[in-house]
């Protein structure tokens, strides 16, 4: 209990107005977190807490590097697959994922940590939320820009199929659709 409370407020303390683009978060304060979701990977609260203090962090560009670490990436995806129907966790935690793919250095250590799969499973878990759904389209599209070598895995994961679906939602955005649209394009060959 102590630990998802500390979590939370170290989330909080770094998504504050004042700190959110200023601070920088020291490498052992993310080491804490992470380790924390690992020691309590069942702890619905733990995981929580954990992807809400992670997203926090990497808002700040200055964070980027310090949380840019396969460890931090594979808590997030465990974390998503252990609560695969939670909402909260998988637009969180896509949230984080999304601004750490946005960086293109950080796709190397993250081509074989199963993002794409996870990606796409949250979507079929989340399929009314449109949150999820935007996160997700928009983690999808920096790994289809940066890596045309993830093409085969996004069709082997039934990621058109996946798309498809979601473009048909009437509530999704006009950049969403629209980069949607383009994942399907740059993946039509495979």
């Amino acid at each position: 209990m102590f630990q998802t409370c500390a979590t939370t407020l170290l989330g909080h303390l770094y998504n504050s107005a004042s700190n959110a683009l200023e601070s920088a978060v020291p490498p052992e304060v993310v080491r804490l977190v992470t380790q924390a979701m690992q020691n309590h990977e069942d702890s619905i609260m733990m995981q929580r807490a954990g992807v809400w203090g992670i997203t926090c962090f990497v808002v700040s560009t200055r964070n980027i590097q310090t949380v840019s670490t396969k460890n931090v990436v594979n808590v997030l995806l465990r974390s998503m697959w252990k609560f695969n129907i939670n909402p909260y966790i998988a637009k969180t935690a896509l949230r984080a994922l999304n601004i750490l793919s946005a960086q293109g250095d950080n796709i190397a250590y993250m081509q074989n940590t199963g993002i794409v799969h996870s990606v796409l499973i949250a979507m079929q878990h989340h399929t009314e939320d449109i949150e999820v759904q935007t996160e997700a389209i928009s983690t999808l599209f920096h790994w289809v820009e940066a890596n045309p070598q993830m093409h085969a895995d996004f069709c082997r994961q039934q990621g058109m199929w996946v798309m498809h679906s979601v473009l048909k939602m009437p509530e999704l955005d006009a950049k969403s659709r629209e980069r949607g649209r383009q994942i399907m394009e740059a993946c039509e060959d495979f």
